[in-house]
């Protein structure tokens, strides 16, 4: 699979705009079908399992669930990070999105969300069915390659009202 990593920065009018910052094959998977496809990914390309602090990233998919691409959201601290709904739906809407995934990892290893990490994710799913452009899942990242909370295998995702 080819992985594009994008950016968004202002163009000379001060308008936000797409911007290919890396791309590199990552063979190990094709499609994303399955929770462990996207942990393997975010583990594989930028080490999200090893990171000291916590990154969030959106990852961007077509209609056949295949990655348009994957945008770092946010880096911060040891036990927070910002994803930021406005934010989030200028890239999907940028690139053309469908449907997108959330991750981020937890530099302590335990994948289990935080009350911030619910709200949050409710806040963009919603905003997402409002959207047209689905959030398939909100995956957390542990210290081991395959440790993961998956929102969406635990049922939170298809319980939230509009």
């Amino acid at each position: 699979m080819r992985i594009n990593v994008y950016n968004t920065l202002l163009d000379d009018d001060r308008k936000p705009m797409l911007v290919k910052e890396s791309s590199s094959n990552f063979p190990a998977v094709s499609q994303i079908k399955t929770p462990q496809d996207l942990v393997k990914i975010l583990n594989g390309v930028f080490n999200a399992n090893k990171q000291t602090e916590e990154h969030a990233w959106l990852i961007a998919l077509n209609s056949a669930n295949a990655i348009i691409g994957i945008f770092e959201l946010s880096h911060g601290s040891i036990n927070s990070s910002i994803m930021s709904t406005r934010e989030i739906f200028m890239k999907l809407c940028l690139c053309g999105a469908v449907s997108f995934m959330l991750a981020h990892n937890h530099p302590s290893g335990e994948t289990a969300p935080s009350k911030a990490d619910l709200e949050v994710t409710e806040t963009i799913y919603k905003a997402g069915k409002m959207m047209q452009i689905e959030l398939l899942d909100h995956v957390i990242i542990g210290r081991d390659n395959y440790d993961y909370y998956s929102f969406r295998q635990c049922g939170l995702i298809a319980n939230w009202k509009n």
